[in-house]
């Protein structure tokens, strides 16, 4: 799987700020692979990636009509994890999508806040009274 995945990658698409490539994991030996497999299930374990992989740099993209975007580049390793859980991590929010999840497919994040601003006034002109709590 993880090397069908690193052969996904553009071999145009830019290089990780670690020097690799996501095709160069393709490369890699079926034995380095396992290993790589498992330690992406000792980070998915304790909950966080390993030191030497965890960092971005933030790289400053002109935009076409004046000004710069921010755009974060991350570890070749941590890059491959994402990819390597997209798929399970799909399949949790399909079975565990909830209105007030800001963040599921097709929401946006001024969803929930519009939502409760709504239901406030809703409330108001009702004479009954409402309190919204948003926690990031």
């Amino acid at each position: 799987m993880l090397r069908d995945l690193s052969r996904r990658y553009n071999q145009h698409s830019a290089v990780s700020v670690d020097g690799v490539h996501m095709r160069h994991y393709a490369l890699l030996s079926d034995s380095c692979l396992i290993i790589l497999g498992c330690m992406f299930q000792c980070c998915d374990c304790i909950g966080y990636t390993p030191r030497q992989a965890y960092f971005a740099v933030m790289a400053q993209l002109p935009k076409p009509v004046g000004g710069y975007r921010g755009i974060g580049v991350c570890s070749s390793f941590y890059r491959l994890w994402g990819k390597a859980r997209r798929v399970q991590c799909d399949q949790w929010e399909a079975t565990h999508s909830r209105p007030y999840f800001a963040a599921s497919s097709g929401r946006r994040v001024i969803d929930p806040v519009w939502r409760s601003a709504f239901l406030s006034e809703d409330a108001y002109h009702h004479g009954d009274q409402a309190a919204t709590f948003l926690l990031d």
